[in-house]
């Protein structure tokens, strides 16, 4: 195997494991935020579209915390239709010390990036680890 393609390879190794470990690091917020934070109802106030001619839609969603501080939170995962319905109820996760720092919602909206970003790094990293170990095997 050739230098430029084996660092090359060693490039896509690495940059698909500092994707997996985004991933990673993003279980890990959103697990600690359901496990130390606190909940709160909150309701879906309106849809924001984005995007184009067909834009997708994105939910904010408006709650009070146990201080009663009113928050309003715009997801980052937009769907076209949309997700939600304005007036629709949702389980709002939040950090009492910084509220801005919340996860609402479904499986869907609480999961969506960190599984596009595993899914896209494990693949990028397995991918060229096995062409690395594939290119070690064969005799120059």
């Amino acid at each position: 195997m050739s230098g430029g393609r084996l660092l090359r390879l060693f490039g896509w190794l690495a940059a698909g494991l500092a994707i997996a470990f985004l991933a990673i690091a993003g279980y890990a917020a959103r697990q600690q935020l359901r496990a130390a934070g606190a909940r709160a109802d909150g309701t879906v106030i309106r849809l924001e579209a984005a995007g184009g001619p067909q834009p997708a839609f994105c939910p904010v969603v408006a709650f009070t915390t146990t201080a009663g501080e009113p928050i309003e939170l715009r997801s980052g995962v937009c769907a076209r239709p949309p997700a939600y319905d304005v007036g629709e109820t949702v389980a709002v996760d939040y950090d009492p010390a910084d509220p801005q720092n919340a996860s609402y919602g479904g499986f869907f909206t609480r999961w969506f990036l960190v599984l596009i970003f595993g899914i896209f790094g494990l693949g990028i990293a397995v991918g060229s680890g096995l062409l690395l170990w594939q290119g070690r095997r064969r005799p120059s």
